[in-house]
């Protein structure tokens, strides 16, 4: 069975800004990633605690009102109406492999080894990198396999001694 994710991530520290990360993926592999920058100096963000007490409270679902769809419409709002798309220079989860280069894949590899804790050349790396990005193209794969000592059959990660 396929699966297909489309999530909303706001990120804020109470304020009138925020980050609306909007990110699309299938079958564990990230499609595409957005960044959009809420400001807005009347109104918060999507504080989801507040319009859950503001739901219950106001008898919104004996209205035949959906907590859910409430949550969506308020963030398709605040990214159409009060947001910047925030386009980065190179947009690091590009799906077009001609624009990928070795900087973007060594980068990525690192932030990777990073999040996870590892080391840069473990080759469960190379595993988390085909999860959240999809394939190398043979060219970088050619490149990086040696420079880290990887071995085997990429993406394969080597099991773990216990």
């Amino acid at each position: 069975m396929n699966r297909t994710i489309i999530s909303i991530e706001v990120q804020d520290e109470g304020g009138k800004e925020a980050n609306i990360i909007v990110r699309g993926e299938r079958n564990g592999q990230i499609l595409f990633e957005e960044l959009f920058k809420y400001h807005d100096e009347e109104k918060h963000p999507l504080r989801l605690h507040l319009l859950k007490e503001e739901y219950v409270e106001e008898g919104y679902r004996a209205e035949g009102k959906i907590l859910g769809v409430m949550c969506i419409q308020k963030l398709l709002r605040d990214i159409t109406h009060r947001s910047k798309y925030s386009i980065n220079g190179s947009d690091y989860r590009t799906t077009d492999k001609s624009k990928l280069t070795l900087e973007i894949v060594e980068n990525r590899l690192r932030e990777i080894a990073e999040r996870h804790n590892i080391s840069l050349n473990d080759e469960e790396v190379l595993y988390l990198y085909s999860k959240e990005y999809g394939s190398l193209t043979n060219e970088i794969a050619d490149i990086l396999f040696p420079r880290y000592g990887f071995k085997g059959i990429y993406p394969t990660p080597r099991l773990r001694a216990k």
